[in-house]
């Protein structure tokens, strides 16, 4: 008999350790992929947003330059891009055709918005 009541203790006790245990690492747990899943979603929502307004009529490298969208993707960004959208016309004044200024800022910006898709695994 005493033999049956440790062993229930001992069960119980484990029991009560497991469920204390487990109600308090599955909602870290579940934090913990909520915040990847979120980072995912902002890293997602700021390369589209930053993709619309390339591809839109109203793209300017100067324009850009002022936007919160470039200010969070500066960081991440070719320094030869940086220099074009805080300084575009040294940057112009150095091309051999300064009109194709615009076009070629807006394919380095689409290049490099997809280089860094794929350095956050996003594609």
């Amino acid at each position: 008999m005493d033999s049956m009541v440790t062993a229930a203790i001992i069960g119980g006790g484990s029991g009560l350790i497991a469920g204390v245990v487990g109600s308090l690492v599955a909602p870290w747990i579940h934090w913990g992929i909520e915040k990847r899943r979120n980072r995912r979603t902002a890293k997602v929502d700021l390369l589209s947003s930053a993709r619309q307004y390339v591809v839109s009529k109203e793209f300017g490298a100067s324009q850009f330059a002022k936007t919160s969208t470039y200010a969070r993707l500066k960081p991440h960004l070719a320094g030869y891009l940086v220099r074009a959208f805080e300084n575009p016309e040294e940057v112009q004044d150095q091309m051999d055709d300064p009109g194709e200024f615009r076009e070629s800022v807006r394919r380095g910006i689409l290049d490099e918005l997809t280089r860094i898709e794929r350095k956050w695994k996003l594609i």
